[in-house]
């Protein structure tokens, strides 16, 4: 018995020492948090952020949960003040009694390890002598169990790196963040375990992590490093980011978020330039008046000789040089290699002839017409001019068919030839191939006296006899204006206010509608029409509207402002319809490859389809004007803005120019606008795009693009480079570039919705 109570007491002393033993391995044993088999998604937090006295536990975790952040990077210093006390440092605590116990980091990292989010502390070198920078790894490596620290600004030499390392646990990596001037110093250091890059692109990216076989992250400080590691993340092998300074300000970072998202259904392009050397203009003999020519090719071996001197080519083979010419016959030899092409540009010289009496300009078929006589638009959207002789002084488009009174016949000189046009009783004019001549006349009409009235009909002025409301499904209203007749219509639409003009026509007392649209309205009966003034409702803004003319009807559509829904997706409820420019009969701008490379409609089409890959993973509903190598008409195009009444309307092209000038001079991304409701997703396209593909920003313009003349809603033409700039070109169609320009697209959408 007292055997067994040895033994019992033996073994119950034994498991007691070693439970005993066990608890102070768990609270002596490395219990850092590390991340494994997931990207690395890290946050770097401001110094400033880090006192006690300014930070906020619920703003920085709702910021880095929020962004799905798996890291954070902490700084230890800034300056002379640290997070810790160590030798040559002030610490930030001292004369602080509430904090002066506590230590910030520890607190911080047990605080993250609950959360699963691991902690790196970074020391910034600048400034700093070799014994600081070595006392802050010190008391780093021997206090606080890290997976890694970060070395900021290094500049020090390769020793003191191996110093730094040996100073550190063999658990703890050391990283640095650097620009691309470290990098080839410290590539092959074994003490380096990873590279944090703030001024890295993805093909130097692929280059570097392929040279070194380290972890390599990419900063995020810039515009174009959100579409790098778009494109890393989905065409290449991308090992985390890194989000740049947090400094208390709670913000979801969308544009990261989707970056380093995944998207196993984005479509693949091939698209390449022709190999072969060919000289793709002038492809013969060439006469030009102008003093330079610009000649463009493909499948240059490194360099092309022209007329012996040697210009560099892309390192697609593509090439462009612009060639000054002499007067009379310039023979021109390109060589590449072995190949050669031989022709003659011929340059012309205006001569005068000393006659400067001027010729009488040749005069069309159109008639004068007395005040009046009605005409009637005959084309799909005929503008209204302030200036007979300016199509772009536009005041209004009108539908087809609509009936207008003409108030005065004027000479006008359009294209070289002289013609009339036709003043309208609101001091608009329009030209007279735009419209038919009805054998319609006003009461008051005063005939010429050769001219008989008896074929003529009497025109009867529009009266609008009754306004009804229709509410649809999704808060957007139809007013329905009857109406005999088809009047000329000018609109007008500012935040405040939306007019509606009904040229020639008078109104019957008849009751209202209102709608959320408006708060309230004005009608003002004029000599020559009525107008109507909505004071437009700001607590249910409007996004854009339509007006359609049809017989026995107007209809003013009114689109409610779309709402972004309470979704992980923030296109979730948008309608966007995305138009690639030209297709099939209609190849658009040849490039610097010619019809040896794609073609613009082929670029259109690609940026289209990956812009609309992007978007709908966004949640977004997309549809496009085109879906593979068509031609639809301008008048398809706007159509179909009209008929599905999107949120927004992008048209995607790319630029070009005459070979008469030096087109390597021509680069860029530019945007083009019509209406005052289009110039922030105008000017969000330009600036997303040109961030996201590194090009030059060539700004938002007015311009009286077909498919832009539309107010149902935001509607642009964004072009988004130059295919005939050799440097250019080669970095529009591979499937990287493609999607750098989508992405940028995708990101102006997000931040003029949002």
């Amino acid at each position: 018995m007292k055997k067994r109570r040895r033994l019992a007491f033996l073994y119950t002393a034994v498991t007691m020492a070693f439970m005993l033993v066990a608890t102070v391995f768990v609270f002596n044993s490395d219990r850092r948090f590390t991340v494994k088999n997931q990207l690395f998604i890290a946050t770097e937090f401001d110094f400033d952020f880090c006192n006690p006295l300014d930070y906020s536990d619920e703003t920085a975790f709702n910021y880095i949960l929020s962004n799905g952040i798996n890291t954070v990077i902490l700084p230890f210093n800034d300056g002379s003040y640290s997070l810790a006390n160590t030798e040559g440092f002030t610490d930030i605590y001292k004369d602080n009694a509430a904090y002066e116990k506590q230590d910030f980091i520890k607190q911080l990292k047990k605080s993250l390890a609950e959360e699963k989010i691991q902690l790196y502390v970074m020391i910034d070198c600048q400034d700093l002598s070799d014994e600081n920078i070595l006392a802050a790894a010190k008391t780093l490596g021997k206090n606080y169990a890290l997976p890694a620290i970060v070395l900021k600004n290094y500049n020090g030499s390769t020793e003191l790196l191996q110093q730094i390392s040996a100073l550190t646990p063999k658990k703890c990596n050391l990283f640095l963040m650097c620009g691309n001037s470290l990098l080839s110093q410290t590539a092959g250091m074994a003490e380096v375990d990873g590279y944090i890059c703030t001024e890295m692109d993805y093909n130097q990216y692929k280059l570097f992590k392929s040279t070194t076989q380290k972890t390599v992250l990419l900063h995020y400080n810039t515009p174009s490093l959100e579409s790098d590691i778009f494109v890393a993340t989905n065409f290449g092998s991308l090992d985390g980011a890194v989000i740049s300074l947090y400094s208390g300000n709670y913000q979801k970072h969308t544009g990261i978020e989707y970056a380093l998202g995944k998207n196993e259904k984005l479509p693949l392009f091939n698209l390449s330039a022709l190999q072969d050397f060919t000289v793709t203009y002038p492809t013969k003999d060439v006469s030009t008046y102008y003093s330079g020519i610009f000649i463009t090719g493909t499948g240059a071996q490194g360099t092309v000789n022209i007329n012996g001197t040697e210009y560099a080519s892309r390192t697609d083979g593509t090439f462009g040089v612009y060639l000054e010419l002499t007067e009379g016959e310039n023979p021109v030899t390109v060589t590449s290699g072995t190949d050669s092409k031989t022709f003659t540009v011929t340059r012309k010289v205006y001569k005068s002839t000393g006659n400067t009496v001027k010729k009488e300009l040749p005069r069309d078929e159109s008639v004068k017409l007395n005040p009046g006589r009605i005409i009637s638009t005959s084309s799909q959207l005929t503008s209204v001019l302030s200036d007979p002789e300016d199509d772009s002084s536009i005041i209004a488009g009108l539908d087809p068919g609509t009936k207008l009174v003409v108030a005065e016949s004027v000479e006008a000189e359009r294209s070289g030839v002289k013609t009339y046009a036709y003043k309208l009783t609101n001091g608009g004019y329009i030209p007279s191939e735009k419209v038919e001549i009805l054998d319609e006349i006003t009461r008051d009409y005063k005939p010429s006296k050769k001219e008989k009235t008896d074929n003529y009909t009497l025109y009867e002025n529009p009266v609008i006899t009754a306004i009804n409301r229709e509410k649809l499904e999704n808060s957007d209203r139809i007013l329905h204006f009857s109406v005999n007749n088809m009047p000329g219509i000018t609109h007008e639409f500012t935040q405040d206010k939306l007019t509606v003009f009904f040229m020639d026509t008078s109104i019957e007392e008849i009751p209202f509608p209102k709608t959320a649209f408006y708060s309230g309205y004005t009608i003002t009966q004029t000599e020559t029409g009525i107008q109507f003034d909505f004071i437009l409702d700001k607590s249910n803004p409007l996004w854009g509207y339509d007006i359609k003319s049809e017989e026995g009807t107007v209809k003013l559509y009114l689109k409610n402002t779309p709402q972004v829904k309470n979704s992980e997706k923030p296109l979730t409820g948008i309608t966007i319809l995305l138009d690639a420019g030209h297709g099939g009969k209609d190849s658009g701008a040849l490039g610097v490859a010619s019809t040896n490379g794609p073609l613009e409609k082929d670029l259109n089409l690609a940026v289209a389809q990956a812009t609309k890959a992007i978007l709908e993973s966004n949640g977004a509903t997309v549809l496009m004007t085109r879906e593979d190598d068509i031609f639809p008409t301008l008048d398809d195009r706007r159509n179909m803005v009209r008929d599905i009444k999107p949120d927004l309307f992008i048209a995607i092209h790319h630029n070009s120019m005459d070979y008469s000038y030096d087109s390597t001079k021509a680069r860029g991304s530019e945007c083009y606008y019509f209406t005052h409701q289009s110039k922030t997703l105008a000017q969000a396209l330009a600036k997303n795009v040109t961030a996201s593909t590194g090009r030059l920003n060539r700004g938002a313009f007015n311009g009286r693009y077909y498919v832009t003349r539309t107010d149902i809603c935001p509607s642009v033409l964004m072009e988004y480079g130059f295919m005939i700039n050799p440097a250019e070109f080669s970095t529009l169609y591979s499937n990287t570039d493609i999607y750098k320009a989508a992405y940028g697209t995708a990101q102006a959408v997000i931040n003029t919705i949002q």
